[in-house]
Protein backbone atom coordinates (compact mmCIF):
# COMPACT_ATOMS: atom_id res chain seq x y z
CA UNK A 1 0.00 0.00 0.00
CA UNK A 2 0.92 3.34 -0.50
CA UNK A 3 -0.23 6.10 2.12
CA UNK A 4 -0.59 8.95 -0.59
CA UNK A 5 -3.26 6.94 -2.24
CA UNK A 6 -6.70 6.31 -1.03
CA UNK A 7 -9.74 4.04 -3.11
CA UNK A 8 -12.30 7.00 -2.54
CA UNK A 9 -12.21 10.74 -2.26
CA UNK A 10 -12.38 12.21 1.36
CA UNK A 11 -15.93 12.76 1.98
CA UNK A 12 -17.78 15.76 2.95
CA UNK A 13 -17.73 15.33 6.55
CA UNK A 14 -14.84 14.87 6.54
CA UNK A 15 -14.99 10.83 7.69
CA UNK A 16 -11.63 8.58 7.71
CA UNK A 17 -10.42 7.73 3.99
CA UNK A 18 -10.70 4.41 3.03
CA UNK A 19 -7.61 2.16 3.01
CA UNK A 20 -5.93 2.04 -0.50
CA UNK A 21 -7.64 -0.51 -2.96
CA UNK A 22 -5.64 -2.22 -6.41
CA UNK A 23 -8.62 -2.04 -8.37
CA UNK A 24 -10.28 1.62 -9.44
CA UNK A 25 -13.03 2.85 -7.36
CA UNK A 26 -16.16 4.23 -8.93
CA UNK A 27 -16.87 7.77 -9.02
CA UNK A 28 -19.66 9.04 -7.61
CA UNK A 29 -22.03 10.88 -9.24
CA UNK A 30 -21.44 13.85 -6.57
CA UNK A 31 -18.02 13.53 -7.10
CA UNK A 32 -18.65 14.34 -11.28
CA UNK A 33 -20.91 16.80 -10.69
CA UNK A 34 -18.34 18.72 -8.22
CA UNK A 35 -15.60 18.86 -10.45
CA UNK A 36 -17.41 19.61 -13.46
CA UNK A 37 -19.14 22.25 -11.49
CA UNK A 38 -16.02 23.91 -10.93
CA UNK A 39 -16.05 25.43 -14.87
CA UNK A 40 -18.31 28.01 -13.60
CA UNK A 41 -17.20 30.79 -11.58
CA UNK A 42 -20.26 30.96 -9.29
CA UNK A 43 -19.51 27.92 -8.19
CA UNK A 44 -15.67 28.08 -7.66
CA UNK A 45 -16.45 30.81 -5.50
CA UNK A 46 -19.08 28.88 -3.16
CA UNK A 47 -17.11 25.91 -2.87
CA UNK A 48 -13.51 28.38 -3.07
CA UNK A 49 -12.03 25.62 -5.44
CA UNK A 50 -10.63 25.37 -8.27
CA UNK A 51 -9.68 22.44 -10.60
CA UNK A 52 -6.65 22.43 -12.75
CA UNK A 53 -5.25 19.27 -14.81
CA UNK A 54 -2.41 17.94 -17.14
CA UNK A 55 1.28 16.94 -15.79
CA UNK A 56 2.34 20.44 -17.00
CA UNK A 57 0.15 22.76 -14.82
CA UNK A 58 0.21 20.13 -11.87
CA UNK A 59 3.50 19.88 -11.11
CA UNK A 60 3.62 23.64 -10.87
CA UNK A 61 1.11 23.50 -8.50
CA UNK A 62 2.98 20.73 -6.62
CA UNK A 63 5.95 23.26 -6.70
CA UNK A 64 3.93 25.77 -5.42
CA UNK A 65 2.89 26.87 -1.83
CA UNK A 66 -0.73 26.56 -2.72
CA UNK A 67 -3.16 24.00 -0.85
CA UNK A 68 -4.69 20.79 -2.70
CA UNK A 69 -7.95 19.21 -1.75
CA UNK A 70 -7.95 16.62 -4.06
CA UNK A 71 -6.43 14.94 -6.59
CA UNK A 72 -7.13 12.52 -9.26
CA UNK A 73 -4.56 10.70 -11.36
CA UNK A 74 -3.48 7.44 -12.98
CA UNK A 75 -1.86 5.11 -11.31
CA UNK A 76 1.55 5.31 -12.77
CA UNK A 77 1.60 9.22 -12.19
CA UNK A 78 0.47 9.27 -8.66
CA UNK A 79 3.39 6.79 -7.91
CA UNK A 80 5.64 8.75 -9.17
CA UNK A 81 4.88 11.69 -7.28
CA UNK A 82 3.89 10.41 -3.91
CA UNK A 83 6.65 12.21 -2.51
CA UNK A 84 4.95 15.42 -3.10
CA UNK A 85 1.66 14.58 -2.25
CA UNK A 86 2.99 13.34 1.06
CA UNK A 87 4.12 17.07 1.19
CA UNK A 88 1.44 18.16 0.60
CA UNK A 89 -0.56 16.20 3.01
CA UNK A 90 -3.09 14.97 0.24
CA UNK A 91 -4.08 11.60 -0.87
CA UNK A 92 -4.57 10.32 -4.75
CA UNK A 93 -7.51 9.13 -5.79
CA UNK A 94 -6.64 6.08 -8.13
CA UNK A 95 -8.73 6.29 -11.36
CA UNK A 96 -9.17 4.77 -14.95
CA UNK A 97 -8.14 6.60 -17.86
CA UNK A 98 -12.17 6.38 -18.58
CA UNK A 99 -12.55 7.80 -15.52
CA UNK A 100 -10.41 10.97 -15.52
CA UNK A 101 -11.77 11.37 -19.43
CA UNK A 102 -15.05 11.58 -17.39
CA UNK A 103 -14.11 14.38 -15.21
CA UNK A 104 -11.70 16.23 -17.13
CA UNK A 105 -12.50 19.71 -19.24
CA UNK A 106 -9.83 18.72 -21.59
CA UNK A 107 -9.98 17.09 -24.81
CA UNK A 108 -7.12 15.00 -24.16
CA UNK A 109 -6.60 14.75 -20.60
CA UNK A 110 -3.34 14.15 -19.01
CA UNK A 111 -2.55 11.52 -16.34
CA UNK A 112 -3.92 13.86 -13.43
CA UNK A 113 -6.57 16.72 -12.44
CA UNK A 114 -6.92 18.01 -9.13
CA UNK A 115 -8.78 20.63 -7.02
CA UNK A 116 -7.25 23.10 -5.14
CA UNK A 117 -8.19 26.03 -3.00
CA UNK A 118 -8.32 29.45 -4.11
CA UNK A 119 -6.52 31.42 -1.37
CA UNK A 120 -8.71 33.30 0.30
CA UNK A 121 -6.67 36.36 0.23
CA UNK A 122 -4.62 38.59 -2.98
CA UNK A 123 -1.26 38.44 -2.90
CA UNK A 124 0.65 41.88 -2.04
CA UNK A 125 2.65 43.42 -5.39
CA UNK A 126 5.79 44.65 -4.14
CA UNK A 127 6.01 48.06 -5.05
CA UNK A 128 9.39 47.75 -6.65
CA UNK A 129 9.99 46.69 -9.95
CA UNK A 130 7.28 46.68 -13.03
CA UNK A 131 3.87 45.20 -12.75
CA UNK A 132 1.38 44.20 -14.97
CA UNK A 133 -2.36 45.60 -14.88
CA UNK A 134 -5.02 44.02 -17.24
CA UNK A 135 -7.80 45.92 -17.80
CA UNK A 136 -10.64 44.19 -19.21
CA UNK A 137 -9.08 41.05 -20.50
CA UNK A 138 -12.17 38.53 -20.86
CA UNK A 139 -10.41 35.88 -22.66
CA UNK A 140 -9.19 32.68 -20.93
CA UNK A 141 -6.63 32.12 -22.87
CA UNK A 142 -5.25 35.94 -23.82
CA UNK A 143 -5.35 36.13 -19.59
CA UNK A 144 -3.36 32.88 -19.31
CA UNK A 145 -1.16 33.77 -21.54
CA UNK A 146 -0.42 37.46 -20.19
CA UNK A 147 -0.17 35.85 -16.63
CA UNK A 148 2.19 33.74 -18.04
CA UNK A 149 4.25 36.45 -20.09
CA UNK A 150 4.33 37.75 -16.68
CA UNK A 151 5.81 35.14 -15.18
CA UNK A 152 8.95 35.06 -17.37
CA UNK A 153 10.09 38.65 -17.43
CA UNK A 154 9.71 38.48 -13.59
CA UNK A 155 7.04 41.05 -13.05
CA UNK A 156 6.55 42.17 -10.03
CA UNK A 157 2.74 40.79 -10.33
CA UNK A 158 -0.44 41.52 -11.91
CA UNK A 159 -3.47 43.53 -11.21
CA UNK A 160 -6.75 42.66 -12.91
CA UNK A 161 -9.40 45.04 -12.90
CA UNK A 162 -13.34 43.88 -12.06
CA UNK A 163 -14.24 43.16 -15.89
CA UNK A 164 -11.60 40.52 -16.58
CA UNK A 165 -12.01 37.19 -17.04
CA UNK A 166 -11.75 34.88 -13.35
CA UNK A 167 -7.90 33.93 -12.58
CA UNK A 168 -9.32 30.51 -11.73
CA UNK A 169 -11.20 29.92 -15.29
CA UNK A 170 -9.92 26.35 -16.47
CA UNK A 171 -8.85 27.95 -19.31
CA UNK A 172 -6.77 30.82 -17.52
CA UNK A 173 -5.28 28.03 -15.73
CA UNK A 174 -4.39 26.01 -18.11
CA UNK A 175 -3.11 28.60 -20.62
CA UNK A 176 -0.93 30.17 -18.04
CA UNK A 177 1.22 26.82 -17.75
CA UNK A 178 1.18 27.08 -13.96
CA UNK A 179 2.47 30.68 -13.79
CA UNK A 180 -0.86 31.89 -11.82
CA UNK A 181 0.85 30.00 -8.94
CA UNK A 182 4.11 32.19 -9.06
CA UNK A 183 2.55 35.17 -9.18
CA UNK A 184 1.54 37.65 -7.07
CA UNK A 185 -2.16 38.88 -8.10
CA UNK A 186 -4.60 41.10 -6.92
CA UNK A 187 -8.11 41.38 -8.08
CA UNK A 188 -9.13 45.18 -8.14
CA UNK A 189 -12.47 46.68 -6.82
CA UNK A 190 -14.75 48.62 -9.15
CA UNK A 191 -13.35 52.15 -9.45
CA UNK A 192 -10.08 50.99 -7.73
CA UNK A 193 -6.49 51.50 -9.06
CA UNK A 194 -2.81 51.91 -8.00
CA UNK A 195 -1.88 55.43 -7.59
CA UNK A 196 1.33 55.50 -6.50
CA UNK A 197 3.48 58.41 -7.53
CA UNK A 198 6.50 56.06 -7.01
CA UNK A 199 4.54 53.64 -9.66
CA UNK A 200 3.35 55.10 -12.14
CA UNK A 201 0.58 53.76 -14.62
CA UNK A 202 2.24 53.69 -18.49
CA UNK A 203 -0.73 52.03 -20.67
CA UNK A 204 0.04 50.38 -23.91
CA UNK A 205 -1.79 52.67 -26.61
CA UNK A 206 -1.74 52.72 -30.24
CA UNK A 207 -1.67 56.95 -30.21
CA UNK A 208 1.21 56.56 -27.06
CA UNK A 209 5.08 58.08 -28.05
CA UNK A 210 6.75 55.38 -29.94
CA UNK A 211 8.35 53.14 -27.25
CA UNK A 212 11.72 53.77 -28.47
CA UNK A 213 11.59 57.34 -27.54
CA UNK A 214 11.02 56.76 -24.04
CA UNK A 215 13.28 55.86 -20.94
CA UNK A 216 10.85 53.96 -18.47
CA UNK A 217 11.72 54.42 -15.14
CA UNK A 218 12.78 51.68 -12.41
CA UNK A 219 9.13 51.12 -11.12
CA UNK A 220 5.66 51.36 -12.82
CA UNK A 221 2.71 49.28 -13.74
CA UNK A 222 2.18 48.63 -17.41
CA UNK A 223 -1.66 48.79 -18.22
CA UNK A 224 -2.94 46.68 -21.17
CA UNK A 225 -6.32 46.58 -22.02
CA UNK A 226 -8.40 44.43 -24.56
CA UNK A 227 -7.66 43.60 -27.80
CA UNK A 228 -11.25 44.88 -29.08
CA UNK A 229 -12.00 47.62 -26.72
CA UNK A 230 -7.89 49.06 -25.36
CA UNK A 231 -7.89 50.66 -22.41
CA UNK A 232 -10.71 51.93 -20.71
CA UNK A 233 -11.35 55.88 -20.34
CA UNK A 234 -11.54 55.36 -16.72
CA UNK A 235 -8.16 53.89 -16.47
CA UNK A 236 -6.95 55.81 -19.28
CA UNK A 237 -7.60 59.21 -17.62
CA UNK A 238 -4.80 57.78 -14.51
CA UNK A 239 -2.31 56.80 -17.16
CA UNK A 240 1.19 58.95 -16.59
CA UNK A 241 2.21 57.83 -20.26
CA UNK A 242 0.95 56.15 -22.71
CA UNK A 243 3.25 54.31 -25.56
CA UNK A 244 2.79 52.28 -28.55
CA UNK A 245 4.65 49.77 -30.12
CA UNK A 246 5.65 51.07 -33.84
CA UNK A 247 5.59 48.31 -36.44
CA UNK A 248 5.42 47.80 -40.48
CA UNK A 249 2.63 50.00 -42.01
CA UNK A 250 -0.68 48.54 -43.00
CA UNK A 251 -0.59 46.21 -40.11
CA UNK A 252 -2.87 44.50 -37.89
CA UNK A 253 -2.51 45.06 -33.86
CA UNK A 254 -0.37 42.50 -31.74
CA UNK A 255 -2.24 40.43 -29.55
CA UNK A 256 -2.24 41.84 -25.96
CA UNK A 257 0.28 39.25 -24.77
CA UNK A 258 2.62 39.78 -28.07
CA UNK A 259 2.35 43.69 -26.52
CA UNK A 260 2.89 43.07 -23.01
CA UNK A 261 5.96 40.98 -23.86
CA UNK A 262 7.33 43.65 -25.88
CA UNK A 263 6.25 46.53 -23.35
CA UNK A 264 8.22 44.02 -20.54
CA UNK A 265 11.41 43.86 -22.00
CA UNK A 266 11.81 47.54 -22.61
CA UNK A 267 10.35 48.42 -18.60
CA UNK A 268 12.66 45.56 -17.06
CA UNK A 269 15.73 46.01 -19.73
CA UNK A 270 15.91 42.58 -21.76
CA UNK A 271 16.03 44.76 -24.81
Amino acid sequence: MHGCFQAVPPLPDNEDPSPVQTQNPMLSKSQVQLVQSLQQKKFRQRYGMFAAAGQKVVGELLNSSWPLDQVFALEEWALAHEAQLSAKSVQAVVVSPKQLERISFQDQPQSVLVLARIPANNAPIPSQGWALALDGIRDPGNLGTLLRTAHWFGAAGVYLSPGCVDRFNPKVVQASMGSLFHLACKVLDPGEWPSDASQPLWGADAHGLDLRELDFPPNGILVIGSESHGISEEVGARLAQRCRIGGAEQTESLNAAVAAGILLAKALNFA
